[in-house]
């Protein structure tokens, strides 16, 4: 997991430099755009509150702190699948800006299997990329008052290739109950637009002075202003990806927040862009003073190193709150960030003596950690892939853990659960007052500090 992250991140940020380095002619520009792109949050610290039910983080809460795939620096921290998607698309896109015009029947073959890769890998993004390059298409057939068939057949054979994702997923769904209950309940919708702003903030300032800019750039071979260094074609795609974009995070679908990955690339760039246009309208407001010398709070040294920390305190402060978090919760052993031996070398011994079809009972909390270090099967985890995950949650956690009593009856649910195995640590304990050690329906063949494990009769 880690050496993915750290192998699809590295590649991801060079290909990201190449890339900034076709639209921008000044290196200087390169860089601090990469570093706003690359590092570059909102302003969620001050949306922070106590709780952090669903309702405070569709409310209130910048998507900076939670919707990873929305932002690059998270994406990199928490992700390999992201990254991995977002090197795919912005791969197809720039092939899409370069070559499409001039590409060969086998270049339209081998981008249309890395679409067929995108789609298998994380199937969301198909939809980001056909709409992209749709809305590109048709936007230039109407600026340019033509319609191009080659470009559109190079384009429905990507499209077809790449649909064919689309086509295996729905095959699963009609022939295995697990994945269409996953998908019946993988309900990720996005929050008000409001947490979206905040979550980009000074980006999304920099965004709206350069947005307009990018798209009037419309399809101009080399650049947008000589003085500027810009490449037209370039930043008039960024702007229909990310207008494109904006109305795919609220689109009727089950799963808009899923529709963000990538969304970070296009807002940075062009907010870099925006940032380029303000620092020059100001460098040319300083050439109108008195006796053609510019005035003194523009030149004042203090000032300008205050205005500056300002500005990469705000693209920064969220990043560094949450890696500042983080930390502290492992310092402090706080679970699940950080998991204890007693309960790791549990996970182990299931490992190490369950068989694949064994199926263990523990908190939805534990089920999230079992499978991931031991491959065995659990009665409840993952919110999204854990079937009829709602009931099961009231079963687990306000009736099997929450009591001491009723043993008949959860010794019958557990019969007809087909639970082998029962996982008991602090997380289990916390949920209420069942204490397992007293139950002759239970036998402990596991114990290590707080941590133990019951074979179910």
């Amino acid at each position: 997991f880690h050496l993915a992250r750290v192998i699809f991140g590295f590649i991801f940020l060079w290909l990201i430099y190449l890339f900034l380095a076709c639209i921008f002619k000044q290196i200087k520009w390169r860089k601090i755009i990469f570093l706003i792109l690359s590092f570059g949050s909102g302003l969620g610290i001050f949306t922070l509150g106590a709780n952090f039910n669903p309702d405070y983080l569709y409310e209130r809460l910048g998507t900076d702190f939670w919707i990873s795939e929305g932002n690059t620096f998270l994406s990199l921290y928490h992700s390999p699948l992201f990254i991995f998607s977002q090197l795919l698309i912005l791969v197809i896109f720039w092939w899409a800006i370069e070559r499409l015009n001039k590409a060969r029947f086998w270049e339209v073959l081998g981008v249309g299997f890395l679409t067929l890769i995108l789609g298998l890998t994380h199937p969301y993004d198909l939809i980001i990329v056909f709409s992209v390059l749709g809305v590109w298409f048709i936007v230039k057939c109407l600026l340019l008052k033509k319609w191009f068939w080659p470009l559109f057949f190079k384009l429905f054979i990507i499209g077809l290739i790449g649909g064919a994702a689309f086509a295996y997923f729905y095959y699963l769904k009609l022939n295995n109950p697990a994945f269409a209950e996953w998908l019946k309940q993988n309900v990720t919708l996005s929050p008000k637009i409001g947490n979206y702003i905040i979550g980009y903030g000074l980006i999304f300032v920099f965004y709206i002075l350069g947005i307009y800019r990018a798209v009037k750039s419309r399809n101009k071979p080399r650049t947008t202003s000589t003085s500027l260094g810009v490449r037209g074609r370039y930043l008039f795609f960024l702007g229909i990806w990310s207008i494109a974009n904006w109305f795919l995070l609220f689109a009727p679908f089950p799963w808009q927040r899923k529709l963000a990955n990538g969304f970070h690339i296009p807002l940075a760039i062009i907010a870099g862009f925006g940032l380029i246009l303000a620092v020059n309208f100001l460098k040319n407001k300083l050439k109108i003073s008195a006796n053609g010398r510019p005035a003194f709070g523009w030149t004042s040294w203090v000032l300008k190193s205050l205005l500056l920390n300002l500005v990469i305190l705000g693209l920064v402060s969220s990043n560094l709150f949450i890696l500042g978090l983080e930390i502290c919760l492992i310092l402090q052993k706080i679970h699940p960030m950080y998991i204890a031996k007693d309960e790791s070398s549990a996970v182990r011994w299931l490992k190490e003596n369950l068989s694949e079809n064994d199926l263990v009972l523990s908190s939805s909390m534990t089920g999230n950690i079992i499978p991931a270090y031991s491959g065995r099967k659990v009665f409840i985890g993952h919110g999204h892939q854990t079937s009829e995950w709602p009931d099961k949650l009231v079963y687990v956690s306000h009736f099997f853990f929450f009591t001491n009593g009723a043993d008949s009856q959860k010794q019958a649910w557990l019969k007809k659960e087909g639970v082998d195995y029962l996982f008991f640590g602090p997380t289990e304990k916390s949920l209420g007052q069942f204490r397992p050690k007293e139950k002759p329906y239970l036998r402990m063949i596991f114990e290590q500090g707080e941590t133990a494990i019951f074979k179910v009769y």
